[in-house]
């Protein structure tokens, strides 16, 4: 049983990453939904390229002025949902310019 789940784990992080762009599309049509015109980007190691397909999460930051706590959770909560491997960082302005001193790589879609 736990082999067979591990194999089916496999398989969805192998389509997600396959179509990484296909997602981070969706998932930024789905953040500008919450939270109107905001800024997307993939950092960490998905956006280096080094990451381990099963122990890697994909890290997401989502630079926006919303500063509406409950919104800000439902957004998480629906993703987590779907897509429970994406670590999400929403952001203002301020936040990501300190985040941006730790990290090496980012890609703005």
């Amino acid at each position: 049983m736990v082999v067979e789940r591990l194999i089916e784990e496999r398989k969805k992080r192998e389509e997600i990453f396959r179509n990484l762009e296909f997602h981070l599309r969706e998932l930024k049509r789905i953040a500008e939904n919450y939270f109107g015109n905001c800024r997307f980007f993939l950092f960490g190691s998905v956006a280096r390229g080094d990451y381990d397909l099963m122990l890697s999460d994909i890290d997401i930051a989502i630079v926006t002025d919303c500063n509406d706590r409950e919104r800000i959770l439902k957004f998480k909560a629906e993703i987590s949902r779907r897509w429970y491997f994406f670590e999400l960082h929403v952001l203002d302005e301020r936040k990501w310019e300190f985040y941006k001193k730790f990290i090496d790589v980012y890609k703005e879609f």
